[in-house]
């Protein structure tokens, strides 16, 4: 018995030194090879093809189209009708095709979250500057666990994916668009990783096809994921952010055998930075904070640009099945 205790004693001491090595060297990626504000990022994400990258860039118009009037009228957006009246002022009945357009628009504007997802819950991230103080991790207003933000982060990422199937339905492209949305769990430990930390969020992996895989629904997989997203409740935790995204993604390679580079995320409060992992460097984009119309829009079209690229923009390497 004193030797099976000894036996387990020398495991669990042999994988907490294996942990702390990769924490240690995690840091020491970000801290040697982390370039921040590289413009190239966001366009590293965009399609090759470029039939397929202009129409990436109508997509992404069409989608903040539709976003913008939702965060603007806290999710009830008013249907765009023009009535039309006679020389007296006096209001015209709608023609049947006016109906039936009035009908279509309705449909189109009509609040989402009636479905599986409530995507009102993205206006609690936009509107997070505004409604809470994110300046300093000691605050007491609106201090709260990061684990709140990721149905919020989640709701938003689902309300593009769902409104660019509206808009290629409207307009198909050469191409179906992947469907990129998060994990339905989230600060879930990987099943098929030697490793018990929790991973805030991640992108399904989807490649040439919008099928998922119906096991990403249930559980978390490295082997499943596009990009991993780290989560912070602070915009002045970046750096811890960084320290996890580095910890994390190497798993990526191990679980994914044609992967060539690795995409991730960092949120912190409502900035989102664009992580590209190449070789033994660290590029992550400039600042994209979507309390702004600005910065949600680059959001937008980093996420369409992912949904519309080519495999290999993803990180992936198409020669290898």
């Amino acid at each position: 018995r004193n030797m099976a205790w000894n036996s387990a004693a020398n495991v669990l001491s042999g994988d907490k030194t294996i942990n702390e090595e990769r924490v240690t060297e995690a840091k020491e990626h970000v801290r040697d090879g982390l370039s921040r504000n590289v413009s190239e990022v966001l366009a590293a994400a965009a399609p090759l093809d470029s039939d397929m990258r202009k129409k990436a860039v109508s997509l992404a118009e069409a989608v903040c189209q539709q976003l913008e009037p939702f965060i603007l009228h806290k999710g009830n957006v008013p249907p765009r009708t023009t009535k039309k009246r006679n020389r007296r002022g006096q209001q015209l009945p709608a023609t049947s095709r006016e109906s039936k357009g009035k009908a279509a628009s309705d449909s189109a504007s009509e609040a989402p979250g009636q479905g599986a997802v409530d995507y009102s819950l993205l206006l609690k991230w936009v509107n997070l500057k505004s409604s809470q103080d994110t300046g300093s991790s000691n605050s007491k207003t609106g201090n709260f666990h990061e684990v709140k933000m990721y149905p919020w982060i989640g709701a938003f990422i689902k309300y593009v994916a769902d409104q660019l199937v509206k808009a290629v339905a409207d307009s198909p492209p050469p191409k179906t668009p992947r469907q990129l949305e998060t994990f339905r769990k989230a600060d879930v430990v990987a099943i098929d990783a030697d490793d018990w930390r929790r991973v805030d969020m991640a992108l399904t992996q989807c490649l040439d096809s919008p099928q998922r895989d119906d096991r990403s629904d249930d559980v978390f997989t490295y082997a499943q994921s596009a990009a991993l997203i780290e989560v912070k409740r602070y915009e002045t935790e970046e750096t811890a952010a960084f320290d996890q995204l580095a910890l994390y993604t190497p798993y990526l390679y191990a679980t994914q055998v044609n992967r060539r580079f690795a995409w991730g995320l960092t949120i912190c409060g409502t900035h989102v930075r664009a992580c590209l992992f190449i070789h033994d460097n660290i590029l992550a984009s400039e600042v994209m904070d979507v309390a702004t119309e600005p910065g949600r829009k680059q959001f937008v079209t980093l996420l369409v640009n992912w949904a519309m690229c080519e495999s290999q923009r993803l990180g992936y390497d198409p020669t290898i099945r």
